[in-house]
C-alpha cells in the first residue's frame, strides 16, 4: 500500500509535473517550462482535483453512499464510500487522485 505522499507524487507524475520537493508532506511540483514550484494537492483542494480530472479525463459517478470515479473507459477506476470520508466532496477528491496515481504507475 502507497503512502499519501507516494499517491500524490504518482498523481503528480500521470499529469506530468515534475515534483522537485515537498512541504509538510504534499508535493512541491512544477511544469517543464517553470522554474519554481507550486504545492499541489488533488486529494485535499478542489481546484486541484478539477484541473486533474480535466486534464487526465477522470469521469466521476455518484451512488447513494458511494462514489465511483474511473478513467480510460473504466479501466482503470476506484471507488470510496462517504461514510468513510466528512462528506461526498472529500470522497471524490480521494477516488480521483487515486485514479490518477494509478495512471501514474502506482500499484
Amino acid at each position: 500500500m502507497a503512502t499519501e505522499r507516494e499517491m500524490l507524487e504518482f498523481a503528480a507524475k500521470a499529469c506530468g509535473l515534475v515534483v522537485i520537493g515537498n512541504s509538510h508532506g504534499y508535493p512541491l511540483v512544477r511544469s517543464d517550462g517553470n522554474k519554481s514550484g507550486i504545492l499541489w494537492n488533488p486529494k485535499d483542494d478542489n481546484a486541484d482535483c478539477a484541473a486533474m480530472c480535466a486534464n487526465l479525463r477522470i469521469n466521476s459517478a455518484y451512488w447513494v453512499n458511494a462514489i465511483e470515479c474511473y478513467a480510460n473507459s473504466g479501466i482503470i477506476e476506484h471507488s470510496e464510500f462517504y461514510d468513510k470520508h466528512n462528506n461526498p466532496e472529500t470522497a471524490w477528491r480521494y477516488a480521483a487522485t487515486m485514479v490518477a496515481a494509478k495512471i501514474g504507475g502506482m500499484k
